[in-house]
């Protein structure tokens, strides 16, 4: 389980880590699979952080998660 600080509690606590994937289009019209990553405080569920990830699929079938396309 992460640990983060949060803002709110003014303490080093859990975090609760949800993700969802959408599917966006880029400029060049390429379809991408973006997985957003959001860290809430388990005690006061206040917004922490969100990271976001360009997702490809290997040859293997499975999921990785590309280089950060952007951190808030």
């Amino acid at each position: 389980m992460p640990n983060e600080f949060c803002p709110k509690c003014l303490s080093l606590r859990n975090m609760r880590l949800s993700t969802s994937v959408r599917v966006q289009s880029d400029s060049e019209g390429e379809i991408k699979k973006i997985m957003t990553k959001n860290y809430q405080c388990e005690v006061c569920h206040s917004f922490v952080r969100s990271e976001e990830f360009a997702v490809t699929e290997d040859d293997s079938g499975g999921e990785t998660g590309d280089d950060n396309v952007t951190a808030s």
